[in-house]
């Protein structure tokens, strides 16, 4: 594996004239405006990535594994299991002269500082270790470290600015920039930080997704007392359910997003290196996923357990919407409890006409106990 880095890619890209006036600062007076891509310019990446990928297609079709994220490159070898040491080195070394060959007479230029010329099986891309041998992706310990210290930092003080919390999160929020005001630590955001201790201990890792792409498709749904899923799994199509707590009065978002959680449980080791297409009728929850979060805590919660199920198992969660009256688990999540029911008063006042009058009912709960025609309640025993 080698990586390499553009240097001053931006600059490469050339403006029309019609365009300079678009693109400027002003500095001491003077008005200057820029001949080529303007960093900080929103669609600069995407522009700089669309003019990559070109070179990065022509690459493959000379056969050449790549990758690009905007400014970093990053390639493979083909070798195999049964290539000796030397030929490993020998590939290595050519796919280095290729790549250098082609993206200098393609007019890039190269930070030779920050690019990693020697073949190797473990190297540094997008602040992560990609080791081939291990076929898993890694977290450097210093970045580890660095994570440690400013959690440290603001679990230890009573009060942190907007900017230090933006670090711990490493979201880009506009408005941090411009709010002064402390945060205070306690509560939600206090648990919310105190909840990535566990990288202290972690020694685990990222491992590769295997190439024979499992598939499972899934369709869940909950009504405000039970919750449904339908699952292909193969040749297999599983239908689930459950339902819940008497007492449970959350919001129906809530157990939207558990009914997943509990479908995804409930295939065990089945899930493993999986990639798992889920329909939902919750736009909610997908929010909530596809955003890593929302302003429901008891959501973020369940939202964390479904995260660290799929990290465990090395899934590829997808979660799609569609409309309720075309969602399949529906019906599953919606079918009575048998210990509910009860005759009618009509079916009730025959039976007891001609077998009671009854002392003791055997079989029904408090709720749904019946009376008999001279009023007597029957309870449970």
């Amino acid at each position: 594996m080698v990586t390499y880095d553009e240097k001053s890619g931006y600059d490469h890209v050339k403006l029309s004239q019609h365009s300079f006036t678009y693109f400027g600062i002003q500095f001491g007076g003077f008005y200057m405006t820029y001949t080529t891509l303007p960093f900080g310019w929103k669609a600069s990446p995407f522009i700089y990535q669309s003019i990559g990928m070109c070179v990065t297609s022509y690459l493959r079709k000379l056969n050449v594994l790549n990758t690009l994220y905007i400014d970093d490159r990053f390639s493979v070898t083909r070798g195999g299991p049964l290539q000796s040491s030397e030929e490993k080195e020998f590939e290595g070394r050519r796919l280095v002269y290729v790549m250098l060959e082609v993206l200098t007479r393609l007019g890039y230029t190269l930070s030779l500082k920050k690019c990693s010329l020697v073949p190797e099986f473990c190297k540094k891309f997008l602040g992560f270790f990609v080791d081939s041998e291990k076929q898993a992706f890694i977290l450097p310990e210093d970045k580890r470290k660095k994570f440690i210290e400013l959690r440290e930092f603001i679990l230890s003080s009573k009060e942190v600015d907007l900017r230090t919390l933006q670090r711990e999160v490493n979201a880009a929020i506009s408005v941090c920039t411009k709010c002064s005001r402390p945060v205070r630590v306690f509560g939600p955001l206090k648990e919310e930080i105190e909840y990535w201790k566990f990288l202290d201990k972690w020694e685990g890792f990222s491992k590769w997704r295997p190439e024979f792409h499992n598939k499972i498709d899934m369709v869940t749904d909950s009504s405000g007392y039970r919750y449904g899923a339908l699952v292909n799994l193969g040749d297999n199509h599983l239908t689930m359910g459950d339902y819940w707590l008497a007492d449970d009065t959350r919001p129906i978002h809530e157990k939207e997003a558990e009914a997943i959680l509990k479908a995804l449980q409930s295939l065990g080791k089945s899930l493993l290196d999986s990639r798992v297409d889920v329909l939902t009728d919750s736009m909610a929850v997908i929010g909530a996923w596809n955003s890593q979060g929302s302003k429901c805590p008891a959501l973020n919660c369940i939202m964390k357990d479904i995260f660290q199920l799929v990290a465990g198992q090395n899934v590829d969660l997808h979660l799609s919407f569609v409309p309720s009256e075309l969602n399949k688990a529906d019906g599953p999540s919606r079918i009575l409890n048998t210990a509910d029911t009860m005759l009618s008063n009509a079916s009730w006042v025959l039976v007891d006409s001609r077998f009671g009058p009854h002392t003791v009912d055997l079989m029904s709960l408090d709720s749904n106990v019946m009376q008999s025609v001279s009023s007597f309640i029957y309870q449970d025993p």
